[in-house]
């Protein structure tokens, strides 16, 4: 069956009217309610959402509960006062800049330290924002607003943006890396200088969010190298990708100076690295052990060194440990992959845990892995763009990175919201259907029907004998790009 308009592949009206009477009465019509009414609800939902989560972080912000947050602070105070980069007294780069550096900022600007805890609950906002951005492009529907809003009320999103951790931001850059790789991708037409400025984005972003949360580095690299493969054939790609990689090392190498200058050596992230390697591959480590493992004589044996020479004695111990017990590094490593995958892991402060935390957790990761189940069921209704099997497959390529080190729930969060998106996108469409086979009587009726199929007298007169047919909505294809246009929806 041909293409009535070949340039836009759209499916002619009769096409449309005999697929829909082969059983698609249950096709959603993503338009069938205005563009501005459809995300002036989504948005005040957000809003009411967004003024939740901000209530909760200045109610339980501080006092800090977790040397994590305590060491961000001091860092980000220390650069307030002039001190430099430093904890503990001396100069660091335990701790990765960025996020010390933002909460400087904010510092800087004014913000009471008692109410630091808003700018984690502003970053997560900010992220469901930008999720909701990607779910409209990808759905290209309003409706697809609501891709973003599990970002806001996933359990585990609602625990860390309230907190000091730096997993809100990066939640936000994630989040902002897919805004930018369907900026890049999304139209071939696109001029070399929008080109360019997106492969830019996407190098700070991806620098960004490297310096934010190391083992998230990984995701950086993927997305780069995934955005240059996909420009390979075209006549710039050289250009793009050298700009794309230069905005990527340029803060790197900045960073990387600058520990040079401060620790004779060359740190490109941080010195935290033999510290987790080790805490990960050790004789008492567990797939799901995280930090509660038995590493003091290794520690100890640290005593009296520099910053940097602690780094390499405690990875050398891991190092060590894994070369004289290859066997059971493998058995360990494929645990810490399968537990990645967690729900939940338990606080390290056993205060923090309960019975009531751990059914929250497992029940809202369930539903997220169910809600995206049906996303991918309905991929009829919504193709599947290129970029969501990219970042789908990229949320599942981390574990065996992570596991590296050792795996948490807390730390596999920022990759969750690639779940929450896809997961909201199954929402909408689930919506849609539900709205559009409720509405399908009502539209009999304005089309001027009765039960037998004839003409009322609403302004749709016929022959006294003949029957008047309802025009049934045509089908037009959501077209991605690798798409062949063949399924779509009504419009």
């Amino acid at each position: 069956m041909g293409l009535s308009r070949p340039q836009d592949q759209r499916v002619s009206s009769e096409v449309g009217r005999q697929d829909y009477g082969r059983g698609q009465a249950s096709v959603p019509d993503f338009d069938m309610y205005p563009a501005q009414v459809v995300k002036g609800i989504i948005f005040a939902v957000f809003g009411l959402v967004s003024l939740g989560l901000l209530a909760y972080a200045w109610h339980t912000g501080t006092p800090l509960k977790y040397s994590d947050e305590r060491q961000y602070l001091e860092i980000a105070q220390n650069i307030v006062s002039g001190n430099g980069y430093q904890m503990n007294g001396h100069p660091t780069a335990y701790r990765p800049p960025v996020w010390p550096l933002v909460l400087a900022l904010f510092l800087w600007a004014g913000l009471p330290q008692s109410l630091l805890a808003l700018v984690p609950a502003a970053a997560m906002i900010a992220a469901a924002l930008v999720g909701s951005v990607v779910g409209m492009k990808i759905m290209r529907a309003p409706l697809g607003a609501l891709a973003g809003l599990p970002v806001l009320l996933y359990p585990i999103n609602v625990y860390t943006g309230v907190r000091l951790y730096p997993q809100a931001l990066a939640t936000l850059l994630i989040l902002a890396l897919w805004w930018a790789a369907l900026r890049f991708s999304e139209d071939a037409s696109t001029s070399s200088r929008s080109k360019i400025l997106s492969a830019v984005a996407v190098g700070l972003i991806g620098s960004a969010l490297a310096l934010t949360v190391p083992t998230l580095a990984f995701t950086s690299v993927a997305v780069l190298a995934w955005l240059v493969w996909r420009a390979r054939r075209e006549t710039w790609v050289l250009v793009t990708s050298l700009c794309g990689l230069g905005a990527f090392f340029a803060p790197l190498a900045i960073w990387t100076g600058h520990n040079a200058m401060v620790f004779g050596r060359l740190v490109p992230l941080t010195t935290s690295n033999g510290l987790n390697l080790l805490i990960g591959n050790n004789a008492s480590a567990t797939g799901s052990s995280g930090v509660g493992v038995d590493i003091k004589k290794e520690v100890d044996a640290t005593n009296g060194m520099m910053e940097v020479e602690v780094d390499q004695s405690l990875r050398n111990a891991a190092l060590d440990w894994i070369g004289h017990h290859p066997m059971d590094a493998v058995t360990l490593y494929f645990a810490k992959v399968l537990n990645y995958f967690s729900p939940y892991n338990a606080p390290v402060t056993a205060s923090e845990g309960s019975a009531g935390m751990r059914l929250v957790a497992i029940g809202s990761f369930l539903a997220v892995v169910l809600c995206v189940a049906s996303r991918l069921w309905w991929r009829r209704y919504v193709p599947v763009d290129r970029s969501e099997r990219f970042f789908l497959g990229l949320f599942i390529a981390s574990a065996f990175v992570m596991a590296i080190y050792f795996t948490r729930t807390r730390f596999r969060q920022p990759l969750d919201s690639i779940l929450l998106i896809e997961a909201g996108i199954g929402i909408a469409v689930a919506i849609a259907m539900l709205l559009s086979h409720r509405r399908k009587p009502a539209d009999q009726s304005s089309l001027g029907l009765d039960g037998a199929g004839k003409a009322t007298e609403l302004g749709y007169p016929a022959g006294p004998t003949e029957p008047v047919e309802a025009v049934q909505p045509s089908i037009v294809p959501v077209v991605q790009p690798g798409h062949s246009g063949r399924t779509g929806r009504l419009t």
